[in-house]
């Protein structure tokens, strides 16, 4: 800003054109009743053709935001008796931009998950853990915010994190037939 200021203007602006094309692959395979493995992968191609931002930067040829240039999963699920099941799965994406505005991005980040569920009759019971390797993740930045008192508001780049660990625990009951 010329004036110094930190308050928060919103602005929306659209780029002059741009190119996105990509591919999605997926499978399932039933090894056998008990076990199964899902899998899917996607590459996107996502970049500003003709783009002068609001700063003044050519943005022509970079990639656009929150679009990594690759994502996957794999699940493994295994009903291990008729009242048991577990399954494990595996996320990751590519760093990607968080704006236009700046080029601060999100690093790639890999997630590993898993639950593990009793059913009988009605009553279910899974214990589950989400993030088990306890990554850091960026879901949203901006690349020059006066957030924080301690630093007198101090512009510098700000982050909103994804879900930490996460252990729990789900009863349900499923009422009727």
């Amino acid at each position: 800003r010329t004036d110094g200021s930190t308050s928060f203007t919103d602005f929306t602006d659209n780029a002059a054109t741009g190119t996105n094309r990509g591919l999605e692959l997926s499978m399932i395979w039933q090894a056998s009743q008990a076990f199964q493995v899902a899998a899917s992968f996607g590459h996107l191609v996502a970049q500003f053709d003709d783009y002068t931002n609001v700063d003044g930067l050519d943005l022509a040829g970079r990639d656009q935001p929150h679009a990594p240039s690759w994502q996957y999963r794999i699940n493994i699920a295994w009903q291990i008796s008729q009242a048991l099941s577990a399954s494990l799965e595996g996320t990751g994406r590519d760093s990607f931009y968080l704006s236009d505005r700046h080029s601060v991005q999100s690093p790639e980040a890999d997630l590993l998950n898993a639950n593990i569920t009793w059913n009988r009759a009605a009553w279910s019971v899974s214990l589950w853990g989400r993030n088990l390797t306890d990554e850091l993740t960026v879901t949203r930045g901006f690349g020059t915010f006066g957030n924080d008192p301690r630093k007198d508001y101090a512009l510098e780049p700000y982050y909103q994190f994804g879900e930490p660990r996460t252990l729990g625990a789900t009863v349900s009951y499923q009422f009727g037939g």
